[in-house]
């Protein structure tokens, strides 16, 4: 895969969801009229303990629903997303 860009708003509480979404969409706007759009846009919002996946692609946005970090199965699907992450980062800089 060539240029993922990955995009983190951080928030205290659980209410600011609507806040962050409106931020990520401000990013993704920013880097699409800069340059044509990548192949993949990752955005994450992390509001309190509610943690959410975006992907912007040239078809659209593509969300989850909101994963409860404080939840034991909550957690690892944080921990899953940030390992894959992770891997798909040390995978380009090896190439």
């Amino acid at each position: 895969m060539e240029d993922i860009y990955i995009v983190m708003e951080l928030k205290v509480n659980e209410s600011d969801q609507a806040l962050a979404d409106a931020q990520l969409y401000r990013r993704y706007y920013r880097m699409t009229s800069t340059s044509g759009i990548q192949e993949w846009v990752y955005g994450v919002t992390l509001c309190g303990s509610m943690f959410r996946v975006q992907v912007h692609t040239p078809c659209g946005i593509i969300r989850t629903e909101s994963i409860d970090c404080s939840t034991e199965a909550g957690f690892r699907s944080f921990k899953r997303f940030l390992l894959r992450i992770l891997r798909i980062l040390e995978d380009d800089l090896k190439t």
